[in-house]
């Protein structure tokens, strides 16, 4: 955009190395990091040896403030009008086109009938992950970007580029990992100002000035960043996000594995009542009951976490500072959750039935290269069940000879060989492709 009223900056924070904490609101000043005591400034030294600090920061994170680009949605008039679509259209029941569809968007309009009554109010989604900016050349750096979407625009529109928002910019060269909380904090306070009070915005289409709020629904992620975000152990034996504690699990050889899924089943399902080869015995027992939000934030309430990637020992001595040290390793629900998340200071997400959801793409991308490689006979241990070197062949002789557009997927022909037959597929959306429309006319 031309003209420096039309431009968003971005506002840089500087952070501690160890991401314990941002320097911002009561540590701005902060020439350390109080709880780490890592220097807030790079260090160099002089030509006599000594050491002095610098005035460039050890690390720094870009906030791209929310308000601002969703107040700029409603000054052009045809974005404005699209704004309002979710609030005339109608939901199915039979389908999952937009999350208007959804329960979660209809109990928060049952719960919220004030905020829901004005349809310039926005909807949201968070999302992050990792990537790594340098490509092949360094494997060593992970950057995550935070990106939010408005659902308010109907689906031909909301999850285009044009309107999928950059609100943080985490360097690296370490992942955040668990401590993405201190990093969001600057987000959870915009979007805590955008619940309670809300902005004044001017509506180009209506010519008017309204107040917009906005919420935030629910994050979509990968199950790795979904424990980041969540507070919720996503490995080991409490693996499952839904069962919690009450996940049941079992060590076979060198994997956890998870074989207790058929309780899960309705009562008369036939499958409650195989005992034979890997079922031994009858499954009697019912789902577990999924915490509500407030007795969830009960539990977590109890649990203390101490940012920063620091030694053991060093965490271990910080925490002789807090009341009630027990809690931060003997509480009952410490094998599931290992810490609060900071989406809980937002007023309505313990409310939320549903908080967070797997990205289908990333799901779709593990069951495909697993199969795969089941086929292909590529895992650790040979499988009488995959295939020859014949059909591996005319599998691979199939996909390279495959004609498909150019804004479908990339060129498979270079990703394939044929001596031996193999397959060298890295993209997500090939794999997509493949098991979506190539493998079930093979």
């Amino acid at each position: 955009l031309v003209g420096s009223e039309m431009c968003i900056r971005d506002r840089c924070i500087h952070a501690c190395e160890n991401d314990c904490i941002l320097f911002w609101k009561e540590n701005v000043d902060a020439k350390e990091c109080p709880q780490c005591h890592t220097p807030r400034y790079k260090t160099k030294k002089t030509v006599l040896g000594e050491v002095k600090l610098t005035k460039e920061p050890r690390k720094v994170l870009r906030y791209f403030p929310i308000s601002p680009r969703l107040s700029r949605l409603y000054t052009i008039p045809w974005i404005a009008r699209k704004m309002q679509w979710h609030k005339k259209a109608t939901p199915s029941w039979n389908s999952m086109r937009h999350p208007i569809d959804s329960a979660e968007w209809r109990s928060v309009k049952s719960r919220w009938p004030e905020f829901a009554i004005e349809g310039r109010n926005v909807w949201l989604g968070i999302s992050t992950d990792g990537f790594n900016p340098n490509g092949v050349l360094s494997n060593s750096y992970s950057c995550w970007p935070v990106y939010m979407i408005p659902y308010n625009l109907p689906p031909s529109l909301c999850m285009k580029s044009q309107f999928q928002m950059l609100t943080l910019l985490i360097p690296g060269p370490r992942a955040p990992s668990q401590d993405i909380d201190a990093y969001l904090e600057p987000l959870i306070y915009d979007l805590k100002h955008l619940w309670d009070e809300g902005v004044s915005v001017f509506d180009a289409d209506k010519q008017e000035i309204f107040n917009m709020k906005a919420i935030l629904l629910w994050g979509i992620h990968d199950l790795p960043a979904f424990g980041n975000l969540s507070g919720c152990v996503t490995h080991g034996y409490k693996a499952c996000p839904v069962c919690a504690i009450e996940t049941e699990s079992e060590h076979i050889g060198n994997k956890i594995v998870y074989p207790k899924y058929r309780r899960f089943l309705k009562d008369d399902h036939p499958y409650r009542a195989l005992k034979h080869g890997w079922y031994k015995d009858i499954e009697y027992k019912e789902p577990p009951t999924r915490l509500r939000g407030s007795s969830l934030l009960e539990k977590l309430d109890r649990i203390k976490y101490i940012r920063g990637k620091l030694p053991q020992s060093r965490k271990r001595m910080i925490s002789e500072a807090y009341d009630n040290v027990d809690c931060l390793v003997d509480d009952e629900e410490r094998p599931a959750w290992y810490k609060k998340s900071i989406l809980f200071d937002l007023d309505y997400w313990s409310s939320h039935k549903v908080r967070h959801t797997i990205d289908v793409m990333h799901t779709e991308r593990n069951v495909a290269e697993h199969l795969i490689n089941f086929m292909f006979d590529k895992g650790k241990q040979s499988s009488k069940y995959a295939w020859d070197k014949i059909h591996k062949l005319q599998c691979c002789q199939v996909l390279k000879d495959a004609k498909l557009p150019s804004c479908l997927a990339t060129k498979l022909h270079g990703l394939i060989g044929l001596q031996p037959p193999s397959l060298h597929i890295k993209k997500t959306y090939d794999y997509h492709i493949i098991i979506q429309y190539l493998l079930p006319i093979m």
